[in-house]
């Protein structure tokens, strides 16, 4: 689809191998372990940063969940990069 809408100028090319490595993912929704793991293998893990889907989940939904996601990232060694060095790549600093 993208090469046809391409091709007509109406967008332009994608590479998706290339585009997607500037992107940033979040980690709202379930998280850990699986999902986490699925998408490493489509994005470095100086793509992945802390996020909920605050205010439309509900905080007590999400602190039970991040408290799951917090043990899992210590067991890795992730807690840091994930909540603030990936943070300071996405806000430049």
């Amino acid at each position: 689809m993208f090469k046809m809408l391409a091709s007509m100028d109406l967008m332009e090319p994608v590479n998706f191998e290339t585009d997607i490595k500037k992107l940033f993912f979040d980690t709202a929704g379930d998280p850990m372990p699986e999902q986490f793991d699925i998408l490493l293998k489509i994005a470095s893990l100086e793509q992945i940063i802390f996020g909920t889907d605050y205010p439309y989940v509900p905080a007590q939904v999400i602190l039970s969940k991040k408290k799951i996601f917090d043990e899992e990232l210590a067991k890795r060694g992730l807690t840091e990069k994930i909540y603030v060095e990936n943070a300071k790549i996405l806000l430049g600093g």
